[in-house]
């Protein structure tokens, strides 16, 4: 069976006969790598495993389109850089730069969890009667969310090929 898109697929037959029955089964389907086509992503599994020196993890184009959305959202909302029509970045200095900084990222989500950027990391655990604790309190310091080696990758793209502004709200 071909599947032709990612979700859960519902397969059905009849079986006649002696034993005859409907049956049905669900099938999860993974999209393609890369397919998502929602957003830019600016490091590849390939770049991942050269980065990390060893084979990347399984949900590596999960984790790299993430860190991707984080660049966007958190850092490049209003940096100003050369692009081309599909709004990725041309200069070299610049492409190596954001590669480096999604795979840094991704490579933090592996050591610390990703589950941090969610709900913060462990700050305090019990064992009797289970009692966990995440996140910041106010007399904890805040969770990391970003990979040290993700900012300083930003701050090695030379100013004459990306300038970082400010957003002033009204």
């Amino acid at each position: 069976m071909d599947y032709t898109a990612a979700g859960v697929w519902r397969l059905s037959w009849a079986v006649t006969g002696t034993g005859a029955s409907a049956e049905h089964q669900l099938v999860p389907v993974a999209p393609v790598p890369g397919a998502t086509g929602d957003g830019r992503v600016y490091a590849t599994t390939t770049d991942l495993a050269n980065a990390l020196k060893e084979a990347p993890p399984l949900n590596a184009q999960k984790l790299l389109e993430r860190a991707s959305e984080l660049l966007d959202s958190d850092f490049l909302l209003t940096a100003i850089y050369d692009v081309d029509d599909e709004g990725m970045p041309t200069h070299p200095l610049v492409i190596k730069g954001f590669r480096d900084a999604v795979c840094a990222q991704v490579e933090f989500w592996e050591e610390v969890g990703e589950e941090t950027d969610i709900s913060g990391p462990l700050q305090g655990a019990q064992i009797g009667s289970v009692n966990l604790q995440f996140g910041a309190g106010a007399n904890r310091s805040g969770p990391a969310y970003y990979a040290p080696k993700l900012t300083r990758a930003l701050q090695l793209i030379p100013s004459e090929h990306i300038r970082f502004t400010v957003l002033a709200g009204c």
